[in-house]
């Protein structure tokens, strides 16, 4: 299991900077979710604020363990921790990314179920960790959850769109598509290098649009 040997040869440390990217725009939503949370006391707001400090959580650890493994330094860490290889080093950086993520969106996704109670998030959570854990293949199950959950928060706010027809709630709704299409290709062809490039690739594209409704609401 591993993601960062999908990459080819030519985006090697290009996967890095996009997912630091990833994190800094996820942490600045999380952060304005959670500010206004203290405002309004809105739980939902501050769901959909732990939701993104997940998803932030998980770009930072797999764009630090990528870092790792490409670096010079990953050979010293290597000896420090007794890792034996650098597929050491990044299976454990992907497995924590993967729950770190699943963990993210199950909150995003009780988010837009708008459901008051809060089983219902720890089972999803539950079942999700333990499908991931249990599986043969964590990569594959890990995609398959995600990109159903996914589907289920796009649809979300394609709806809320569908409502209101405001530009802002289109954004959010293209974003989300977006990350499910990066999300959906990988359990097609969960070990080919052009489709790590291509998740990549839109997941920008969704932050872009991310970004683009933080800027909205900001104004």
């Amino acid at each position: 299991m591993s993601t960062i040997f999908m990459s080819p040869d030519w985006f090697l440390g290009y996967d890095v900077i996009f997912e630091l990217f990833f994190f800094i725009i996820s942490l600045v939503i999380a952060l304005y979710a959670l500010k206004v949370y203290r405002s309004t006391n809105q739980k939902l707001a501050q769901y959909f604020g732990y939701g993104f400090l997940l998803t932030a959580a998980a770009y930072i650890v797999q764009s630090i363990s990528n870092y790792l493994v490409y670096s010079k330094l990953n050979t010293q860490i290597c000896q420090i921790a007794n890792l034996a290889s650098s597929s050491t080093v990044d299976a454990i950086g992907t497995y924590v990314y993967m729950l770190l993520m699943i963990a993210g969106l199950v909150v995003l996704l009780f988010v837009s179920l708008k459901s008051d109670k809060q089983r219902t998030l720890w089972i999803l959570l539950s079942a999700s960790i333990i499908a991931i854990m249990l599986s043969r293949n964590p990569m594959y199950t890990f995609y398959l959850l995600s990109s159903i959950y996914l589907a289920f928060i796009a649809w979300h706010f394609v709806e809320n769109y569908l409502k209101n027809k405001q530009a802002i709630t289109l954004t959010v709704a293209l974003a989300f598509i977006f990350l499910w299409f990066g999300t959906f290709h990988f359990l097609i062809s969960v070990d080919h290098a052009t489709f790590y490039v291509i998740g990549h690739i839109l997941g920008l594209f969704a932050y872009i649009m991310i970004l683009i409704n933080w800027y909205l609401v900001k104004k």
